[in-house]
């Protein structure tokens, strides 16, 4: 078994906002009788935390819950890469924004490596037309969007396999990183990498209770679809310790191809990371 922590690895998927947003955040899963390792913890101090924890890049993400905030998280974000240059930042738009298509092309031409969208706090389907603009720019920019797009924790309508399938049946081109293995639906979710070969999935929060991931079953996933799974935490959305996450990982003596591919490979292909 390996040391209990790695060094130069990249985290593909990691919630940096600002700290009014941020600790309302915070405060909206502890009502919802979450128990977070790092409530409380502001971007500067989880970043501090990632680096001594050895991680080389950070996939940062955030997104806006209404319109008219994602210029502003934006900024921010970019603004937080001139003192982290580590991060590899992902801009959010809301569906509802006006001039969606201008607005996620100068993105891109700031500096941003692809896009978030969360279907959940969005309110959106995966597959609705107000996100084409978006999935237009990221292909023709060859960039990659990072979705939750599946039914955990907080199962709704606008949730699911069937959404995404439309997705990538419209866009089958498109690369896409589905956060939480796809949680719920997860055996669906990654049977579509037969189809899509730009089609990536990160491991975010997937040892939690709430994501009810069979973890009997995780190192079997991990090596048949290991060049389709990405090392991601969710921090600071976890309930146990970071250390401890990791450390789950480690414990499945995963082929050194496969911890390779997981930690490192497959997120610097995605993200271009040279």
């Amino acid at each position: 078994m390996r040391c209990c922590m790695l060094s130069g690895y990249i985290d593909a998927h990691v919630h940096l906002f600002p700290w009014r947003l941020q600790n309302a955040i915070y405060n909206w899963f502890l009502k919802e009788q979450w128990s977070l390792a790092y409530a409380g913890k502001r971007a500067e101090e989880l970043l501090a935390l990632l680096a001594r924890w050895g991680a080389a890049r950070i996939v940062g993400c955030h997104y806006a819950h209404k319109p008219g905030i994602a210029t502003s998280l934006n900024a921010w974000l970019l603004q937080l890469t001139q003192t982290w240059p580590q991060i590899i930042p992902l801009a959010t738009l809301h569906p509802d924004d006006p001039a969606l298509r201008t607005a996620a092309e100068h993105c891109l031409n700031q500096g941003f490596a692809g896009f978030k969208v969360h279907c959940a706090v969005q309110m959106i389907s995966p597959a609705d037309s107000r996100l084409w603009p978006l999935y237009e720019t990221a292909i023709e920019y060859d960039r990659p969007v990072l979705i939750h797009a599946g039914t955990a924790p907080h199962p709704s309508p606008v949730l699911g396999v069937d959404h995404f399938k439309q997705l990538m049946k419209r866009y089958p081109c498109l690369k896409m990183q589905v956060a939480h293995l796809g949680m719920w639906e997860w055996e669906a979710f990654l049977a579509l990498t037969e189809k899509y070969e730009r089609l990536y999935f990160d491991t975010a929060a997937i040892t939690d209770r709430h994501m009810g991931f069979p973890q009997d079953r995780l190192r079997s996933v991990l090596i048949t679809y290991q060049d389709r799974i990405i090392f991601g935490s969710d921090l600071p959305i976890m309930e146990g310790t970071y250390p401890d996450f990791v450390q789950h990982f480690l414990a499945l003596d995963l082929p050194e191809e496969v911890w390779q591919k997981l930690f490192h490979d497959n997120a610097a292909r995605l993200y271009n990371i040279r």
